[in-house]
């Protein structure tokens, strides 16, 4: 992805600089084309008619629900546009649309869409919305009125979703989140990013190319990649792996580096591997144009911050809060004052802790967005992006005596739903491989882990594979890009999605040696499901079977239904969606969960409907 390329009137010939003479602080670049049957002075109609681009601008056709786009020259920026929108002409509005996309119309004018039509939007009259949808205005032109202006519309949304109990019998709530067209966000994009942790990839294989074609199929706009050994030739093997998969997408995939301050907390070790791929065409560009930085970690190092910030030109979005202080800390309750001398040299701020609840009750507890609601305001308040960390369950037993778990029973649909009714910036799914915390959702190779044999005994793909949740992800990020909540998740097709996952013991591991990990009394002995359904499906149930119980009808509606079902037994577990009587689709477990395990795992068994 190129930065988008300033032109002005004297690089573009007479005809436009006439055209910019007409408008005050008008400029011109790269961007999207403005949504008109007519096109203002300084730009031509392009397409056919409908979409109108600067004179002197290359006009491309739309693609992927977008809009015409306008380029510098005679190549397709549309790539560029989609890391930075922006209008190609500044006396446009930018509207973010269907999808999630951008369009420009005339000041004055208001952006719809209408999802049945596979366009970004177009332009009307305040007083022709009629029956479309009103997009979000993320920056207002600087050009003449065309019409009477209106006031920004407001959306409402309900979301239904099962949530989990210590009983058999799930009960139903419902939450209502209003969203308005005009929100205080300083970037118009939603992107979804994946951790991705650095660890040995075979060159003679094709794991780093399935890992970015997987990650694109699955929705993913780019992979955060975790660097702990920044000068390892493993290291740097794998990341120049990684780059190269990710660029010969042409664009379609980014990667950005996110430093890991706990294993290796010199920030100046890991800026020589970040200069040497932070022109890459595959390099993420965040809202400034500038290449993107995250961290894991990194909450006590801000003089190292600071000298990295002057040093270069980036967008830094890092990690500070608390590990292990879950959303209690400071940096959640206090944000103003923690992040105090953090506020003038970052761009955004990143949530790791807040993916979980902390459950150190010794009962089960439901993860919590309040934090990163205080974070959130805090950091747009300061006109800065805040990015959301979506993550499944954390169990750890490995490296030196860590054996603990984070619940994680019906965390991953609960997890959606607050990132939907917040809508921050950015979404970060925690995490696409790592093992050790057994919260991937993609591939684990076996060359990754080779040293580490513990954790391929409790999570690896082959025995404990995560991809099924992967649907579930293409759903949310589709409703996710076009500011919706869950009610509003959607199946590709006419058939339910969704998957089951359990654990193949029970929590009491009674007769294994150790015992349960850390914090297993916050668990539940559950089946755990997810389902998105279509619209127009009346009367489903979900019907749970667990060893010989059977338990349901839970009732289905259309969005995401999510759960937990407690009281789940020893023997093969089931659940499946039924519609009139009939079964649409099912999951069946892969291994039974054992009665009397040779080792305590809270991992999952994660198994798709079909």
């Amino acid at each position: 992805m190129k930065q988008s390329i300033l032109l002005f009137a004297a690089a573009l010939g007479a005809d436009l600089a006439s055209g910019l003479a007409a408008v005050s602080r008008r400029s011109v670049q790269q961007g999207w084309s403005l949504q008109s049957g007519s096109c203002p002075g300084g730009s031509s109609a392009c397409n056919g008619g409908g979409a109108c681009c600067p004179s002197g601008l290359f006009c491309f056709a739309a693609a992927n629900d977008e809009v015409a786009s306008c380029c510098a020259s005679n190549s397709v920026c549309r790539g560029a546009i989609e890391g930075r929108p922006a209008c190609a002409d500044t006396a446009w509005s930018l509207w973010q649309g269907f999808q999630g996309n951008g369009f420009c119309c005339q000041v004055g004018l208001v952006g719809v869409y209408d999802s049945s039509k596979n366009v970004a939007g177009t332009c009307v009259a305040s007083g022709a919305v009629g029956a479309s949808t009103s997009a979000r205005l993320v920056s207002a032109g600087g050009g003449a009125t065309a019409t009477p202006t209106t006031t920004s519309s407001t959306r409402t949304t309900t979301s239904t979703t099962t949530t989990p109990t210590t009983s058999s019998s799930p009960t139903t709530t419902k939450t209502t989140s209003t969203t308005t067209s005009a929100g205080s966000s300083p970037t118009g994009s939603r992107l979804v990013f994946a951790h991705y942790l650095i660890g040995t990839v075979d060159s003679n294989t094709n794991h780093a190319q399935l890992d970015v074609q997987n990650a694109m199929a699955a929705g993913i706009d780019a992979f955060a990649l975790n660097q702990g050994a920044p000068s390892a030739p493993w290291s740097l093997s794998t990341v120049q792996q990684i780059f190269a998969a990710a660029e010969a997408t042409g664009g379609k995939f980014k990667l950005f580096f996110s430093f890991d301050t706990f294993q290796d907390g010199t920030i100046s070790d890991h800026i020589p591997v970040f200069n040497t791929y932070k022109a890459s065409p595959a390099y993420l560009l965040g809202p400034n144009g500038l290449p993107v930085v995250s961290s894991y970690g990194g909450y006590n190092l801000l003089s190292q911050w600071q000298s990295f910030k002057q040093s270069s030109s980036i967008y830094l979005i890092p990690n500070l809060d608390l590990a292990g202080a879950g959303d209690s800390s400071q940096y959640y309750t206090n944000p103003s004052a923690y992040l105090s001398s953090y506020n003038s040299i970052v761009d955004g701020y990143f949530s790791w802790e807040s993916a979980w609840p902390q459950s150190t009750s010794g009962r089960p507890e439901n993860v919590s967005s309040v934090g990163d609601t205080a974070v959130m305001n805090f950091a747009h308040a300061s006109g800065k992006t805040y990015m959301m960390g979506l993550s499944s369950l954390q169990f750890k037993h490995c490296c030196g005596g860590n054996y603990y778990y984070r619940v994680g029973e019906s965390n991953f649909g609960q997890r959606m739903s607050q990132i939907l009714q917040l809508q921050p910036d950015y979404t970060e799914v925690i995490t696409w491989n790592d093992a050790g915390e057994s919260h991937y959702i993609g591939n684990i190779w076996n060359e990754s882990l080779g040293g580490a044999p513990d954790i391929l005994s409790y999570a690896n793909t082959a025995t404990f594979p995560h991809a099924a949740w992967q649907p579930l992800i293409t759903s949310f990020i589709a409703a996710y890009k076009a500011r919706a909540g869950s009610a509003q998740m959607r199946p590709p097709g006419a058939k339910p999605i969704g998957a089951m996952w359990y654990r193949p013991n029970l929590k009491s591991c009674a007769n294994v040696g150790g015992g349960p990990p850390a914090n297993a009394a916050s668990a539940l002995d559950a089946v755990n499901y997810a389902v998105v359904m279509p619209d127009g499906v009346t009367g489903a149930t979900l019907v749970v079977t667990s060893g010989s119980q059977t338990f349901g009808a839970i009732p289905l509606v259309a969005g995401l239904n999510y759960g937990s079902v407690a009281g789940m037994i020893s023997g093969a577990q089931s659940a499946r969606v039924v519609v009139n009587g009939q079964t649409s689709v099912q999951a069946r477990s892969l291994l039974d969960v054992q009665a009397n395990p040779t080792t305590c795992n809270f991992n999952y068994f994660v198994v798709g409907f079909s």
